[in-house]
């Protein structure tokens, strides 16, 4: 994935980021033609990823050493309830706070952060095949396929794109991700008043991508779904082998159309129920093979039964720290063994950091 950035960076009117879009790793039978590793180069810097939620903060810190990646410390925290308005985070000045409280409980002294942008049903990413006969039409063909697309002026948006698949000589496959570029802007604001570095700023979908490559290496020819499930939201994706197809994030609403509260699994299915349909088209004409589940609430609500009932896909609970090296015996070893899944965004975004480092 790569980074967003604000549409009027430059004078073009879609910034093109020179780093590899997709694959986020690069895995044996890869369907990507970048042939770029996630690693640039070999270091021990350290990476946090940091996942801003409007319940919790969370923040893991990995290392490379050599070929190995290695947990360093997770951390989380409660965000504060005073910073939502209409459940959306707005004031920076107290998360940062909470932010530097954590890094200072935790003795996080790592100061550059991977973090991803929220922005409810306004972040979206997907694929385009496209052909065009110059740099300028090609601009101009990812304006129109994202002005169309995105629920917002594109004047607002931050949008990145990436070629990832050359068909021919004037086409090929692009991947663009777009998002409001108030929501940027407050992240940035927020990591820098807590006194750090946004290294990078991603998607959500993207770092749970990077999660699921990492630690389980999707075959080239399967089609797998993402589902990242909060509290007030579920993120839903296509990986077909290790490329991000399609993603949307879904505000989970607690009122349904008769004014009566919907249980928690029910608003998940029904979030599933309004993309399935895309889902299925995308990834044809190969077949979905599994669901990849991750998220806070999944193991207390067994969302992975209320999933699997629904989509008749076998449900495979994502382990962030599955081919991570980690002590069992230390705090974070702990966290990782008994609350992984609630990590992984926080895994993505530090996995997807090493690549600018």
């Amino acid at each position: 994935m790569l980074s967003l950035k604000p549409t009027d960076d430059s004078e073009e009117v879609v910034v093109h980021d020179p780093e590899p879009a997709t694959p986020h790793r690069q895995g044996k039978g890869s369907v990507s033609t970048t042939g770029r590793r996630i690693w640039s180069k070999l270091t021990t810097t350290p990476i946090v990823g940091l996942d801003i939620g409007t319940r919790m903060l969370k923040a893991v810190v990995l290392h490379r050493v050599g070929d190995k990646v290695k947990l360093g410390s997770i951390a989380y925290a409660s965000t504060p309830q005073e910073a939502l308005t209409s459940v959306v985070l707005t004031d920076s000045v107290a998360v940062s706070e909470h932010i530097r409280s954590l890094f200072r409980d935790y003795r996080i002294r790592a100061k550059r952060v991977a973090v991803s942008t929220g922005g409810g049903d306004k972040v979206l990413c997907q694929t385009e095949r496209l052909g065009w006969n110059s740099a300028e039409e090609r601009l101009a063909l990812i304006e129109q396929s994202v002005a169309s697309t995105i629920p917002y002026s594109f004047a607002s948006a931050a949008v990145s794109f990436e070629e990832i698949e050359q068909s021919g000589e004037g086409d090929g496959v692009l991947f663009w991700a777009g998002a409001p570029m108030d929501r940027l802007d407050w992240l940035r604001e927020t990591v820098v008043l807590a006194g750090r570095k946004p290294a990078i700023v991603d998607t959500e979908a993207s770092a749970l991508a990077n999660a699921v490559i990492y630690n389980y290496g999707p075959e080239p020819t399967t089609a797998s779904v993402l589902l990242h499930v909060g509290v007030q939201k579920v993120v839903i994706g296509l990986l077909v082998g290790e490329r991000l197809e399609y993603a949307r994030s879904s505000r989970l609403s607690r009122i349904g159309p008769d004014q009566v509260i919907v249980p928690f699994s029910d608003r998940i299915t029904q979030a599933m129920d309004g993309l399935w349909e895309t889902i299925q088209q995308r990834a044809k004409p190969l077949d979905l093979k599994q669901i990849y589940l991750s998220g806070g609430p999944v193991q207390v609500e067994k969302i992975g039964e209320v999933v699997h009932a629904r989509s008749s896909l076998p449900v495979i609970e994502v382990n962030p720290f599955r081919e991570i090296d980690y002590s069992p015996a230390t705090e974070a070893g702990t966290l990782a063994q008994e609350g992984g899944s609630t990590f992984t965004v926080a895994v993505g975004l530090a996995l997807r950091g090493f690549k600018n480092l």
